[in-house]
């Protein structure tokens, strides 16, 4: 609040009380005088006393409120004067922690970007790793596959040194006489398998088949090599050998042969397994010729066999894949028409 204010409010005030004061004194003054008053002249005026003048007062008043004016403004200024300090000492505290705050700010944006940089160096040095792990399990995968086929070489080797290999091999051939003769009527041939291996035949069947061709022609370039009969079954121990059928040419033929106008053949074949689990089917085939060249009528006679034809070989290299069959009646002669 202003000094005027202050003086308009003392002035009403002390104007109040005056009135007041003044309009007591005139009553007071009028009742101690009443009795001279009415004994004396009504014709006599009536004094008032003279008007209370407050501008001394007023004039002291506003030089003591002029002076504690200054003293309440100084007041208000020293209060001032602390809130200010107060203010700058609150804003340069608060200098101080923003300029901190900035320090630490960038220290912060420092080890962040620090810290991006060692997150991608890490996934750099992760990938790399990565893409060793892959080359090592790669690595592992072929070392793997590799010993896998090892291992496979190393079994089919052992199957192989092991299993039964069946073959035909000779023929033996022995005269036959007539009953209370000792003369030659036949001879009879008896093919021989043999299996090589170390170990036995499984599930194997065989069967043999002949044939003589009377009037000077070999047998045909399309013959196919039927089967006369039904195949049975056997086994063949392992370094083991075993008869097949026999079959017997007689001395008319075999004396035909050595002059060239007929012609005998015999063939067979044998199907087995290994003893091996899950081994595939093996097949072995034979065909030869006989072949006379010496006198059969002799006892000392020894025939000849040779090879003959496509029906020779072992598993992929036979005339028929293992299982086929191609089964025929048995001619009514020996003559092939």
């Amino acid at each position: 609040m202003s000094i005027r204010y202050w003086i308009a409010a003392l002035v009403v005030g002390l104007t109040l009380v005056g009135s007041h004061v003044y309009a007591q004194q005139p009553d007071q003054t009028a009742a101690e005088n009443q009795k001279p008053a009415s004994a004396a002249d009504q014709g006599t005026k009536q004094e008032y006393p003279d008007p209370i003048d407050f501008t001394p007062t007023l004039e002291r008043i506003e030089s003591a409120i002029r002076d504690m004016v200054p003293e309440k403004d100084e007041t208000e200024r020293e209060r001032q004067e602390a809130r200010d300090n107060r203010d700058l000492s609150a804003q340069e505290a608060m200098a101080f922690w923003a300029f901190w705050m900035t320090i630490a700010s960038a220290a912060t944006v420092v080890v962040t970007f620090a810290g991006l940089i060692l997150i991608a160096r890490t996934l750099h040095h992760t990938r790399r790793a990565a893409d060793y792990a892959e080359g090592m399990l790669k690595e592992a995968k072929d070392t793997t596959a590799a010993a896998n086929r090892t291992v496979k070489v190393t079994q089919d080797m052992g199957v192989a040194q092991t299993r039964p290999y069946v073959f035909c091999e000779r023929v033996n051939s022995a005269w036959l006489v007539q009953f209370g003769n000792e003369d030659i009527v036949a001879w009879r041939f008896t093919p021989i398998w043999k299996n090589a291996g170390n170990t036995p035949t499984s599930k194997a069947v065989m069967h043999a088949n002949r044939i003589v061709i009377t009037g000077g022609k070999p047998i045909p370039d399309d013959f196919d090599f039927p089967d006369y009969g039904t195949p049975e079954g056997v086994v063949i121990g392992p370094q083991t050998i075993i008869h097949m059928h026999s079959f017997d040419i007689s001395i008319e033929d075999m004396l035909g042969i050595r002059e060239g106008h007929v012609h005998a053949y015999c063939w067979g074949w044998i199907e087995y397994r290994d003893a091996y689990p899950e081994t595939e089917l093996h097949r072995t085939e034979f065909c030869f010729e006989v072949k006379v060249f010496a006198d059969p009528t002799h006892r000392e006679f020894k025939a000849d066999y040779r090879v003959y034809g496509p029906f020779n070989g072992m598993d992929g290299d036979c005339f028929r894949r293992p299982g086929e069959r191609a089964r025929r009646e048995q001619p009514t002669s020996d003559a092939l028409m």
